[in-house]
């Protein structure tokens, strides 16, 4: 969560969610969970965090999205950061529009639980299972 834009203040409810981010750690502890998440993106996956010198290419970050001090994760007020009280992880997996991660996420040849699959898509599903237990039990690399 972070990031908030002129007109989503504007209403009673969204100046309470945005004084709700500001007491409590919720932003921190996104911050911390986002990166434990993308470590395990990195190491899975083998693709990297949009680097700083791309944030300018990339307008909508700079537009709609703050930098934070871990690269590769924004700060952004979207819809469900108002209705979750707690720590909260987006992500964009992969680049859809990268024609050799096309080809990897549309390859469906691996079983989960008699499913058939993209193991792409399997790997991005367990980096997030990873950061995720990564951030709650403490354990970092």
């Amino acid at each position: 969560p972070g990031a908030y834009l002129n007109h989503e203040l504007d209403s009673l409810e969204n100046r309470m969610n945005f004084l709700r981010h500001l007491v409590t750690s919720d932003i921190e502890r996104s911050l911390q969970l986002s990166s434990s998440v993308l470590r395990e993106f990195g190491r899975l996956t083998e693709v990297p965090a949009v680097p700083r010198m791309m944030e300018d290419s990339l307008k909508y970050l700079g537009k709609n999205s703050m930098r934070t001090s871990k690269t590769g994760v924004y700060a952004r007020n979207l819809a469900l950061n108002e209705r979750v009280i707690g720590p909260v992880v987006f992500g964009e997996s992969l680049n859809q529009d990268n024609e050799k991660e096309c080809i990897r996420l549309f390859s469906i040849d691996a079983n989960v639980n008699g499913f058939r699959v993209s193991p792409r898509v399997k790997e991005i599903a367990e980096a997030y299972f990873l950061g995720i237990i990564t951030y709650v039990t403490g354990k970092t690399e």
